[in-house]
């Protein structure tokens, strides 16, 4: 337990680091929380440009912290305010 708490340690400033990276210019993140093995992040953007949260949740199914893919994330209906998460 000890040895995955370690290798786990900066796994929130890496997942915080993979969002900021993949962000578009068009959205803006208003929140991003992490739990056990668990990221979710909140933001708004204008109402026609939905398929950029797609993308951010497709770059994020394939991001890896130490060697681990996240989920696939769910997005919910589009809205100009976005929700997403594994």
């Amino acid at each position: 337990m000890l040895k995955d708490q370690l290798a786990f340690q900066y796994a929130a400033l890496d997942c915080w680091k993979a969002v900021a990276d993949n962000l578009p210019a068009e959205l803006t993140l208003e929140s991003i929380n992490f739990g056990e093995r668990k990221v979710t992040y909140f933001g708004t953007g204008p109402s026609d440009e939905q398929g950029k949260v797609y993308d951010l949740n497709e770059a994020m199914g394939k991001f890896k912290v130490n060697g681990r893919n996240f989920s696939r994330p769910s997005i919910p209906r589009p809205s100009t305010r976005w929700e997403a998460g594994p």
